[in-house]
């Protein structure tokens, strides 16, 4: 497996967190009788990269590696591009949602920025993916986001990762989906959770909070 991230953003820290990016974002299971969509393949897959954590605005050189890798499935695990906005008040960090034509730009621009795509028009490497909370739209994002933010954000990632229009994603309250790649006893099962649509907030309500 193949942890990408680009030369400054997808490098240093998500090394130490990888496994448990793995089990706690996706889980891959050899065999499975889950429910799942069969996605058809070349061959059973070999090479499984994932990354997150990428800046659309910077340098990515470490595509060339992946691409070298040959990955037969490279799965995005969130914040493919930063859809919110940081600043700083008062020493303290602020984030604010980036308006939906500036979501889809900064798509657009990952989708151009090369080797990226070259990686995708290679067409040898399925890819798949979800957001996490700063494609979503926010740092942190939860269940409070307004419903039509949420349905932006789900199709605008659905849109850049080039889903099937039939795809029973469109319709689903969440980016959340599965899928069997090869055959036999050598299928491998995807699972990727949307861990923002549903989520309660970090923070607790003052009403709810209590002193021990």
């Amino acid at each position: 497996k193949e942890n990408t991230k680009n030369s400054r953003g997808m490098a240093g820290r998500d090394r130490a967190v990888g496994s448990h990016l793995l089990w706690l974002a996706l889980c891959l299971w050899v065999g499975g009788g889950m429910c799942a969509r069969v996605l058809p393949s070349s061959a059973d897959p070999a090479v499984i990269a994932f990354g997150s954590c990428n800046k659309h605005n910077e340098p990515q050189d470490l595509w060339h590696d992946i691409i070298a890798a040959k990955p037969d499935i490279f799965i995005w695990l969130g914040d493919i591009v930063y859809n919110d906005n940081k600043s700083y008040r008062y020493g303290m960090q602020h984030f604010e949602r980036s308006p939906l034509s500036e979501v889809r730009r900064r798509y657009d621009a990952q989708m151009q920025n090369e080797p990226y795509a070259s990686f995708v028009r290679n067409g040898t490497c399925r890819i798949i993916g979800v957001y996490d909370d700063h494609d979503y739209g926010l740092n942190n994002g939860d269940k409070h986001a307004p419903l039509e933010l949420k349905l932006a954000m789900r199709d605008e990632l659905l849109r850049f990762l080039g889903e099937d229009a039939a795809s029973e994603r469109w319709g689903r309250a969440g980016a959340y989906t599965s899928a069997v790649f090869g055959s036999g006893r050598r299928r491998v099962m995807v699972i990727l959770l949307d861990n923002r649509w549903h989520r309660d907030s970090l923070e607790v309500p003052r009403e709810e909070r209590r002193l021990l």
